[in-house]
């Protein structure tokens, strides 16, 4: 994909926007910023795709050992959708790899992944609007889950005016975080 990019050859990265289309249709979607032009569509996607990949390779043996080398993640019985034409999503799914979870491995991600909602002391989130690795749609996810426990009195979110990046915040946008925090304690 990035050798693609760099000969701006967009008709070759299909691939990439068929995983981005397939992720949007399972409500998971990829951030990547639209409407600024080609290049920087083209730019994020690649950065977001690269920036899981990466984030997999790192983390997931990790998590691995952790449930003693069993998949947390069951896809046996998901049928990838978006939009794409229906012979290509037939084929991702003939040709996906199928993982199927166990109850201990389920377990360990409800008692240890699964944010609860239940605070106990004030929290500010700061999230980039397009952050790959913490995608924004987190953050409604989490303050469901926060309301859903009854504790949104303990809850502020921003989001940076920084659109792209991983922990690409700057330092007045972390700084007036830090300051909300403060209030919110005293």
């Amino acid at each position: 994909m990035t050798a693609s990019l760099a000969q701006g050859s967009p008709a070759s990265l299909q691939g990439a926007f068929a995983m981005a289309a397939i992720m949007e249709g399972m409500g998971t979607p990829i951030p990547v910023i639209r409407g600024a032009g080609p290049q920087v569509e083209i730019q994020t996607l690649v950065g977001s795709i690269v920036y899981a990949l990466g984030f997999h390779v790192r983390g997931f043996q990790d998590l691995l050992d952790r449930t003693h080398g069993h998949s947390p993640f069951d896809n046996t019985a998901t049928v990838y959708t978006g939009a794409l034409p229906a012979q290509l999503l037939a084929a991702v799914n003939t040709g996906v790899d199928r993982f199927a979870t166990t109850p201990d491995a389920q377990g360990y991600l409800q008692r240890y992944f699964d944010p609860s909602g239940e605070l106990t002391v004030p929290v500010v989130t700061l999230h980039n609007a397009f952050d790959p690795v913490a995608p924004l749609f987190h953050q409604a996810l989490y303050r469901t889950r926060v309301v859903g426990a009854g504790r949104s009195g303990l809850l502020t979110q921003r989001i940076s005016a920084n659109p792209y990046g991983h922990c690409a915040l700057s330092v007045d946008e972390t700084m007036a975080a830090f300051a909300n925090l403060r209030e919110r304690v005293n």
